[in-house]
């Protein structure tokens, strides 16, 4: 993990571990080693530091990363939650979508055999004497099979 940071008017330009390297100054110059605490101009070697809120219980986590750029220090917060019912839902839903998606794709396999499926689960239907069902009701039944 970085333990320094250079930055200038307030952007990070570059993190190290340590006082190995060289800080490439906004005037084209180079400092050596990376020392806390230097400063030259609009340049300055700042403390870098990593603070980590684990709230986490399960394996479905969201890990979030905020950097705030100090005048005098660079802090990084990494932020691991558990992720909410609903995230959970909306990923569900997304992979869904994106496997319905793939019957909608013109050279698709998926789509052949859903057409097959379809045409044949009505043909049944007919024979057994109810109402053909619509497309939009057999999307629903294979969305429900996912």
């Amino acid at each position: 993990m970085a333990d320094r940071a250079h930055i200038r008017n307030g952007q990070i330009i570059r993190r190290y571990n340590g006082e190995r390297g060289r800080v490439n100054l906004e005037n084209g110059q180079v400092a050596m080693p990376v020392v806390l605490g230097y400063e030259s101009g609009n340049d300055k070697v700042v403390p870098y530091n990593t603070v980590t809120n684990d709230t986490s219980t399960g394996s479905d986590v969201v890990r979030s990363v905020d950097v705030v750029v100090g005048a005098d220090e660079v802090t990084e917060t990494i932020t691991i939650r558990d992720k909410t019912q609903a995230e959970i839902d909306a990923e569900i839903a997304a992979a869904q979508e994106t496997a319905m998606d793939a019957l909608e794709e013109s050279n698709s396999r998926d789509k052949a055999l859903a057409q097959a499926i379809f045409r044949l689960a009505n043909d049944v239907r007919a024979l057994e004497g109810k109402q053909p069902i619509t497309g939009a009701q057999f999307r629903a039944y294979l969305k429900g099979l996912l």
